[in-house]
C-alpha cells in the first residue's frame, strides 16, 4: 500500500473492492490476537485516567517537546551527518505516558497537519499512532516506548534520499525506485552507527515495508516470518501515509482510509492487526471533521 513502483493488476483488483463503513465486521475478541502474539509479555487493559480537555494540555507541552526533539535530530543529521538520538527517549516516554492517560489528546494532535515537511509530520504522527495502537493490545509500558521510538525512526533512512526524488510527482522510474527503497539499508545503517540498536526498533525499520502477502520489501517476507513489530509498524506507517497531503498522492479522509486498510487486510497487513488498529483510531478518530445529517 502506498507504495509508488509498479503494480500487478492482481493487487489493483483487491484494492479496488472496498467495503463501506457499514460493511466492516469484526471478529469476537474472543480469539484474542494480543495473546497469540504477545503471550510471552505481561499484556494488561488499559483505563483512561484523564478526561480529554484535562489531557489536552499535558499532551500539547509532550507534543511540541516531541517534535523539537525530532527537528534537533534532523537538523544535527543534515548538518554534519551524524544521527543524535540523545533527548530522543527523554521526549517519547511524556508522549507515551500521554497516551496511556488518554490517547485522544495526541491523537487530536496527530490529526492536526501543520506546514511542516511531510516527512517531519509523518514520524511524529506514525509514533503517536503505534502507541495507540500498543495500547488496544495492551502492551506494557516499556514496549510501547520501543516502538514509539521505532515510529519516529523507521523512515529515518529517507535523510540520505535525495529530497527531489522524496517529492517527485510523476510514477518514479525503476532506478528511482530502487533508490527509494534503499532508505530501509540506510536507517539499519545510520542506528548502527548510533550504537543503540534496539531490536524492535532494527525490526521496524528493516521490515515496515513488507507485506503480509509476500510482494513487499526488501527481502520479500511473507505472513508470519515479518517481525510482528513491523507489521505494526506497516499499518500505522501506510494509515498515516494515505490520510497526509504528499505530492504524489491525494489525501483521503479517515473513514476514507479505514475502509482501504480494511480492503487490504490479508493481502498488505495481517487481518487481525488492521481490525485492531481500526478499534484503537476509530472509523473517525479525534480531531476529524464531520457533517451531521
Amino acid at each position: 500500500a502506498a507504495s509508488r513502483g509498479p503494480e500487478s493488476a492482481s493487487l489493483l483488483l483487491q484494492r479496488m473492492q472496498e467495503p463501506t463503513i457499514e460493511t466492516v465486521k469484526f471478529r469476537s475478541r474472543s480469539a484474542d490476537i494480543a495473546t497469540d502474539l504477545f503471550g510471552h509479555l505481561k499484556l494488561r487493559k488499559y483505563e483512561d485516567k484523564a478526561g480529554f480537555e484535562e489531557e489536552l494540555g499535558r499532551a500539547k507541552v509532550v507534543f511540541a517537546d516531541l517534535s523539537r526533539a525530532l527537528a534537533g535530530m534532523m537538523e544535527k543529521f543534515q548538518a554534519d551527518a551524524v544521527l543524535d538520538l540523545s533527548g530522543i527517549r527523554e521526549a517519547v516516554d511524556p508522549m507515551v505516558e500521554s497516551v496511556l492517560r488518554n490517547p485522544d489528546a495526541c491523537v487530536w494532535l496527530a490529526c492536526l497537519r501543520n506546514e511542516d515537511g511531510y516527512a517531519y509530520r509523518h514520524a511524529v504522527s506514525a509514533s503517536v499512532w503505534a502507541v495507540a495502537f500498543g495500547r488496544r493490545l495492551g502492551l506494557p509500558t516499556v514496549v510501547l516506548q520501543r516502538i514509539a521510538t521505532g515510529g519516529l525512526l523507521f523512515d529515518i533512512g529517507k535523510l540520505r534520499v535525495p529530497g527531489e526524488l522524496l517529492n517527485k510527482c510523476e510514477r518514479l522510474t525503476p532506478g528511482e525506485f530502487q533508490l527509494l527503497k534503499s532508505h530501509v539499508e540506510f536507517g539499519i545503517e545510520m542506528l548502527k552507527d548510533t550504537g543503540t540498536l534496539n531490536r524492535t526498533v532494527a525490526e521496524m525499520i528493516e521490515s515496515h515495508h513488507e507485506r503480509y502477502g509476500g510482494h513487499g520489501y526488501p527481502r520479500g517476507l511473507k505472513g508470519d516470518d515479518i517481525p510482528v513489530f513491523a507489521r505494526i509498524a506497516a499499518i500505522v506507517d501506510c494509515y498515516d501515509a494515505i490520510t497526509s497531503q504528499r505530492p504524489y498522492a491525494t489525501v483521503l479522509s479517515p473513514s476514507h482510509a479505514v475502509k482501504k486498510m480494511y480492503a487490504w487486510r490479508g493481502v498488505d497487513f495481517q487481518a487481525e492487526l488492521v481490525e485492531e488498529f481500526i478499534q484503537a483510531v476509530g472509523v473517525y478518530p479525534a480531531g476529524t471533521l464531520v457533517e451531521l445529517s
